[in-house]
């Protein structure tokens, strides 16, 4: 229902992501899970956050891209924000299709995600909130929620 979004991805955002998914740093998911949990924090009750039944769950990436970076950024990632607010993470989707966003329009940008990721562990999920870990958004997919607080 909501997005929540750390920073602009230029100048020294943009650098740090780029070096953590194409330099092969994973140390730099410390950093940018900080950043995400101060983000998601500043904009929600931390006492009632806690309260949810959530998991943690990363945008899956291409495996070609995951054979390419010897690791899957995103899920790494979730991981690490997982872990700072002692929540679980689950793999619960699978990516269907090797579709590349980097380079690509705007308008292919916005819609290549439709049909393109299926839940592979229903069950795991099932009733649960999810917190939707990726690291970067298209503009079009939270210029109308951002900021925004879980209901």
């Amino acid at each position: 229902r909501h997005v929540w979004v750390c920073t602009n991805y230029d100048n020294v955002a943009a650098e740090l992501v780029k070096t953590y998914k194409f330099g092969h740093q994973r140390a730099a998911a410390e950093t940018l899970a900080n950043l995400m949990v101060e983000t998601l924090l500043a904009y929600n009750d931390v006492p009632r956050l806690m309260e949810l039944d959530h998991h943690v769950v990363s945008v899956p990436t291409a495996s070609t891209r995951i054979r390419q970076r010897g690791f899957d950024h995103s899920a790494h990632l979730a991981r690490q924000i997982a872990h700072k607010l002692e929540s679980g993470y689950v793999n619960a989707l699978v990516r269907l299709g090797q579709t590349r966003q980097v380079g690509a329009e705007r308008p292919a940008r916005l819609t290549q995600p439709a049909g393109n990721y299926l839940v592979r562990y229903p069950h795991l999920i099932a009733g649960k909130n999810i917190l939707l870990i990726d690291d970067v958004v298209s503009k079009g997919f939270y210029c109308y929620t951002y900021p925004a607080k879980i209901s």
